[in-house]
């Protein structure tokens, strides 16, 4: 009897001299932000040459504002150049890298001076432009049954 025990899973296995091929994941293409054109009452018009001139872009009211999207960066900047040369207010969101970032720390006590706050996250390398005590708390809502 052939007592010789085998696995089908060898093929599988890594040797020392290979390293593992970790996946490379592909990195999601840059989302173009919208255009934001002043509302105006001959907006129609100029959606209609817009869409003549380029065949992908996409339109969306949002109050005062006509959101202008595309899909790609030569598009974006045409379409922005061709609102400043006819005079249109508009203007694009800063990328999110460039925005302030909003910080909550939690677990200070409320007697907790803000200057010294402040003070401590410069001192960390921080800019700071301001520091709020969030002193409000929800209420519990506790509901009793007999």
């Amino acid at each position: 009897m052939d007592m010789s025990v085998s696995n089908k899973f060898d093929a599988l296995a890594l040797s020392d001299a290979d390293p593992p091929n970790p996946v490379q994941q592909p990195t999601p293409p840059k989302k173009i932000p919208p255009i934001m054109l002043k509302y105006e009452t001959t907006y129609s018009t100029l959606v209609a040459e817009l869409s003549k001139k380029y065949s992908d872009v996409t339109f969306k009211l949002a109050g005062q504002f006509l959101k202008i999207f595309t899909n790609s960066t030569d598009d974006y900047r045409a379409i922005t150049d061709y609102l400043t040369v006819k005079g249109h207010q508009y203007y694009d969101p800063p990328p999110l890298a460039s925005r302030p970032r909003k910080i909550v720390i939690k677990g200070l006590p409320i007697s907790s001076n803000t200057e010294d706050i402040k003070k401590d996250l410069t001192e960390k390398g921080f800019e700071v432009e301001k520091v709020a005590q969030l002193t409000k708390s929800k209420n519990s809502l506790f509901l009793w049954r007999k």
